[in-house]
């Protein structure tokens, strides 16, 4: 007959652990360490006053541990915290150390059971992935800049062009073919960048007040040539009811929206595209407002569902081949509606029928007492800028004189400047209304030349000009003091509102 196997103590199986464990009285002092917490610190007993802990926690951790510490012993409730313990060889180390309290009969806290496990290696590989990830960033950021601002060149100049009324008809074939491929590139570009910014945490949404029915009337309205050109019906039904004013990231919703319509139309053939709108009103006082895009088009095969939202896929490559793209809309589409508390879902699909897609997100009523700004739209002038003098300060010639003509036509009178030391000489020179500032400029780049403008009292609007999409890069000219910023490629019409607007504002004050 075997011999019965000898029973392994509690004592025992601790000190077998590969990680340190450890006891405590319920004021927190140690009353027990394992062997493996003894081996690595070197210390046969660690003092119950909480001396040891002190002695091989890292200095930098300290405070945080005993706050964490503290927290939990005042608070009867678990501990947790990250931190670096030195070993017996003087190696500092990460380790997860978590404790539990032990409770009598009436509830009361008699002692903690605690452990601490080497997260060393993962913390590294985390830092490495921090390092990679924001060298990532940095990298799209710079070839962003690098090809925003030619494409914006390339779009700007076949804009001009396509205005002239002397044009042949091959010769504005050709250009409209230009400006649609750079339009696409411009996508393409912007589709990279939000991907990278969502999947390094790097997206932070705004809060901003919205009219809702307007900003869905205008993604429909810039939609509808696309539609019109393949013969299709775009209807959208927007609800009496539907609250108007409401906080939200506009971008966002729009860049939603804009994909999901687009989408629509790019894969209907014939038929059209339908989208409603609808809200819910939660019991916290918030709203669900929920977009809903229904098409007649080829649909999504079954076997294609289940690749719908992941990053750089179509149904299939003869898709990719016949309906062009990245793949990358409806991907952004869904990081951004969950960023916003909602989705982006198929909801049905029929090959040869068509498809429904829903976007839903969770946002707040604006306060009853905003209201609408009124008074005059600068765009809708003739030359909204006329009497003005504008100062571009800008290293590209191309970009310079693509401003200049931009504001020339809105009526500006135009000086400009090569690089920021010139920039700054002829704005205290010329005091001109407005100064538009590229930012990343040789020898005296934007930053600088700002401080050195409002150094010598220029109390003007400057306006930052940057390829950096980042909103991290427009936090950073806001902080610094620029009235306003633009991103490239420059938008014609928002370049001319803005500048209207804020240099109408500068004269009434």
């Amino acid at each position: 007959m075997a011999d019965s196997p000898t029973p392994i103590q509690p004592l025992q199986l601790l000190d077998e652990m590969p990680q340190l464990a450890w006891s405590a009285t319920a004021e927190g002092r140690v009353t027990y360490a394992n062997r493996r917490c003894r081996e690595y610190s070197g210390l046969d007993v660690l003092a119950h006053d909480g001396e040891g802990w002190a002695r091989i926690i890292h200095p930098g951790d300290i405070a945080r541990v005993t706050e964490a510490w503290r927290d939990s012993i005042e608070r009867k409730t678990a501990f947790e915290c990250e931190h670096r313990l030195k070993s017996a060889t003087d190696e500092f180390r990460w380790f997860l150390t978590r404790a539990v309290p032990v409770r009598n009969d009436r509830g009361e806290i008699t002692a903690w059971l605690g452990s601490a496990t080497d997260i060393h290696e993962l913390k590294r590989v985390q830092k490495e992935f921090d390092i990679a990830n924001r060298a990532k960033s940095q990298f799209l950021a710079n070839m962003s800049h690098e090809i925003r601002t030619p494409v914006g060149v390339v779009l700007g100049y076949t804009d001009l062009a396509l205005e002239s009324p002397n044009l042949d008809p091959e010769t504005r074939a050709y250009l409209q073919a230009a400006h649609k491929n750079g339009e696409a590139l411009k996508k393409l570009i912007g589709d990279l960048l939000d991907l990278s910014k969502i999947e390094s945490d790097k997206m932070d949404l705004e809060q901003l007040e919205v009219d809702l029915p307007h900003l869905v009337e205008d993604v429909v309205s810039s939609l509808q040539v696309r539609a019109r050109e393949k013969s299709l019906q775009l209807r959208i039904d927007l609800p009496p009811r539907l609250t108007r004013r409401v906080v939200a990231d506009p971008t966002a919703v729009r860049q939603i929206l804009i994909n999901l319509i687009g989408n629509s139309i790019k894969f209907t053939p014939y038929g059209g595209v339908h989208v409603s709108v609808s809200e819910e009103k939660r019991s916290d006082g918030r709203l669900l407002l929920r977009f809903r895009v229904r098409d007649t088009g080829i649909g999504v095969p079954e076997e294609a569902v289940a690749r719908l939202f992941l990053p750089f896929s179509q149904a299939d490559s003869s898709m990719s081949r016949k309906y062009s793209g990245t793949g990358l809309g409806l991907v952004i589409s869904r990081k951004l509606a969950r960023l916003m508390e909602g989705d982006v879902a198929l909801l049905e699909t029929s090959q040869g029928h068509g498809s429904l897609f829903e976007f839903h997100f969770i946002c707040r009523p604006a306060s009853q007492e905003s209201a609408t700004p009124t008074g005059e739209n600068p765009s809708s002038l003739v030359f909204p800028l006329e009497g003005y003098r504008v100062l571009v300060v800008e290293d590209s010639v191309d970009n310079r004189d693509l401003l200049a003509l931009y504001l020339t036509r809105a009526g500006a009178r135009v000086e400009v400047a090569e690089d920021g030391l010139r920039g700054v000489h002829k704005a205290l020179q010329l005091n001109p209304d407005a100064v538009l500032m590229d930012i990343q400029m040789p020898d005296m780049d934007g930053y600088e030349a700002y401080r050195q403008l409002r150094g010598s009292s220029f109390d003007k609007p400057v306006i930052a000009l940057t390829a950096h999409a980042l909103k991290s890069e427009r936090d950073r000219a806001l902080n610094e003091g620029f009235t306003s910023y633009l991103t490239k490629p420059i938008d014609r019409n928002t370049l001319v509102t803005t500048l209207a607007g804020l240099i109408r504002s500068q004269r009434m004050h």
